[in-house]
């Protein structure tokens, strides 16, 4: 038994499993935690709003990242180095044009105004929440994808250290504001910083993806 043990615990896939499942419950663990400090910070209504947004902002950037991680994680073990290092540029360069055409049909034509009428039984100041909702749309969406790289090229430890940070900077930052933010929205001032924060976040760890990218793009990746 101890010697099965022991086996396990050299195992690579183990040791991964366990790291990415040990961040992954502080993930989980943090929102539950830090549910009493929020709630003191902010009224019932405005938690209320800020998790029917993030439900709304989860659930269209999960569509609008057209499934391309899932593409990610295919071409990155079907090709070589080099070509690998093609189809990582080309997969960012479809999904920044999509991403890029979207935001832009957005804002020249509202479209986003009559979803939120439909969503929302009760009317808020949409247009103050517009921006920072677009914003996390944008962020959710390659968060994932920086996610899913890290997974599938198997850095777990740049992968543990970009949760935490965004459990201890987010949070941390967002919470020194809401404690000083005495007459604003709580739930427009947590929405909107907490997705800035977390942009800062991807940017300084997407220095390791682009590393990790060739800039050429090949039409026979984008079609395929």
């Amino acid at each position: 038994m101890i010697e099965s043990i022991r086996k396990l615990s050299r195992n690579q896939f183990f040791k991964n499993y366990v790291s990415i499942f040990s961040v992954d419950v502080l993930v989980k663990g943090s929102g539950i935690i830090l549910l009493p400090v929020y709630l003191h910070l902010m009224t019932q209504e405005e938690y209320g709003l800020y998790g029917y947004l993030i439900a709304i902002i989860s659930t269209f950037s999960l569509v609008f990242n057209l499934g391309i991680y899932t593409a990610q994680s295919k071409l990155y073990h079907e090709y070589e180095s080099l070509k690998r290092r093609s189809a990582l540029y080309t997969i960012n360069v479809v999904l920044l044009v999509f991403i890029a055409a979207l935001v832009l049909l957005v804002l020249i034509f509202n479209v986003d105004y009559p979803v939120i009428r439909f969503l929302f039984r009760n009317p808020i100041d949409y247009k103050a929440y517009r921006i920072p909702i677009l914003l996390g749309v944008v962020v959710s969406v390659y968060s994932v994808l920086l996610v899913n790289y890290f997974l599938t090229s198997e850095n777990i430890r740049k992968l543990q250290f970009f949760n935490v940070a965004r459990i201890i900077l987010v949070n941390g930052i967002v919470i020194a504001i809401l404690y000083a933010n005495t007459t604003s929205d709580n739930a427009l001032a947590r929405i909107k910083y907490s997705f800035v924060l977390e942009f800062l976040i991807i940017a300084v760890f997407s220095v390791f993806y682009i590393r990790s990218m060739t800039f050429r793009f090949d039409n026979s990746i984008a079609i395929k």
